[in-house]
């Protein structure tokens, strides 16, 4: 699919030009490519939008590439070409390379950015002091950081750990439980088809972003045999959940919509707070009914501020098991 939009993308009718770089853009909300697709994706829309100049090809390069930084992480030595369109741009196209460039957090597009804050129009001054707060970026790797997010690059790394811990069991597993260890994976990432299943129907309005940018990158983890048990939740899984046949909705100690995305072994689930996407409620078993979770059992928590939180602590308890045979709870 991505080498047919490219094609179009560098066809001769402005027409066919202007409808795949919008095409590009559906993709890049929906994070279903991978990170050197979205590279690519990304250096064709600069191209584009450099040789076009002006008019409405170069307004919906402009328009996808901001919706790049959803899910992606631009390179700045990508974007920086921008640059050269900002003396003639329009107060619109400032306002979408300053957000562009700030999409990179690179400190090599503060100068260009401070630039601008003191320009005539109020929606350019706007645009950059946005484009200065978004510009240093949010770390992941900090647990209690409040503005942390799920990246293509953090998720690709925390399955390298945990897959490589998994290759240290435990070596006294079968003489502590009694039976071997069980079959354990980290697998990824989800199908094209699984990711339009979660950004599309009743979902679309009801997925949080980082669990796509997640899926994009793993589709299921099952740790059968690591302390009690910890899973993350396939994606047909999570939508069946998601879509009424589990919990949608808490209420007692807290009062949230939640999208489910994982479990432990004795039953308790982990929803991610919907709309907000932060933070992660541990559910233990407690009453459902038409999608309302409702319980006052003091496990009932919040367990991290956001996913990348959780991601972290049971990463961590994974290699503690790995590695001396520590039982953490989430």
């Amino acid at each position: 699919m991505l080498g047919r939009i490219l094609t179009e993308l560098a066809g001769s009718e402005a027409r066919q030009r202007e409808r795949a770089a919008a095409e590009l853009g559906d993709l890049f909300e929906a994070g279903v490519l991978d990170q050197d697709e979205a590279e690519l994706a990304v250096a064709a829309l600069v191209d584009l939008a450099l040789a076009e100049g002006a008019g409405s090809v170069a307004g919906e390069s402009l328009n996808s590439l901001g919706k790049a930084s959803i899910h992606y992480w631009p390179s700045y030595s990508t974007v920086s070409r921008l640059i050269t369109l900002l003396p003639g741009a329009s107060v619109a196209e400032i306002e979408h390379i300053l957000d562009i460039l700030a999409s990179t957090h690179d400190p090599a597009a503060k100068q260009i950015i401070l630039s601008y804050v003191e320009h005539p129009h109020v929606v350019v001054r706007q645009a950059a002091a946005d484009a200065l707060e978004e510009l240093p970026g949010r770390i992941p790797g900090e647990l209690y950081a409040l503005e942390r997010y799920v990246t293509p690059a953090y998720a690709r790394q925390w399955q390298l750990e945990v897959s490589a811990a998994l290759g240290r069991p435990v070596a006294v597993f079968e003489q502590t439980y009694g039976y071997p260890c069980g079959q354990q994976f980290v697998d990824g990432p989800a199908s094209i088809a699984e990711l339009t299943l979660l950004s599309s129907g009743s979902l679309r309005t009801r997925m949080p972003s980082e669990l796509l940018v997640w899926y994009g990158q793993v589709r299921e983890v099952s740790l059968p045999d690591t302390a009690n048990g910890f899973f993350l939740h396939p994606p047909e899984t999570l939508a069946a959940h998601a879509t009424g046949e589990g919990v949608t909705r808490v209420a007692g100690i807290f009062e949230s919509e939640v999208v489910v995305f994982g479990s432990d072994g004795g039953g308790t689930l982990y929803g991610l707070g919907f709309p907000a996407g932060a933070p992660v409620y541990r559910l233990p078993p407690g009453h459902l009914i038409d999608g309302l979770y409702t319980s006052h059992d003091p496990r009932f928590a919040v367990i991290a501020p956001h996913l990348v939180g959780f991601l972290d602590t049971l990463r961590d308890a994974v290699v503690a098991f790995a590695e001396a045979g520590e039982i953490a709870e989430l």
